[in-house]
């Protein structure tokens, strides 16, 4: 995929255009990245966009932890790696 960035130096006003002309909206921020040697890389940061995620983890070598304060009502876990020892 290609993108153009198009930019007068105010970050109102920065636009970024995909191949087909239309503009990718609610971008937060933009970052550059250029190495001596290596591929220049640019980041979009994206803020309110609609996602459809599916992923697998293998949770057998963890463990979910109460961590909730005495007296709270709301309670808090965390996930620790398993003791092997």
């Amino acid at each position: 995929m290609k993108l153009k960035i198009v930019s007068d130096g105010i970050p109102k006003n920065t636009k970024v255009i995909t191949e087909d002309g239309k503009a990718i909206d609610n971008i937060r921020s933009i970052t550059w990245h250029c190495e001596a040697g290596k591929l220049a890389t640019v980041t979009l940061g994206l803020v309110l966009v609609e996602v459809d995620l599916t992923g697998e983890h293998d949770r057998s070598e963890y463990e979910t932890v109460d961590v909730t304060p005495v007296g709270e009502e709301y309670k808090r876990t965390i996930l620790v790696k398993k003791d092997t020892a």
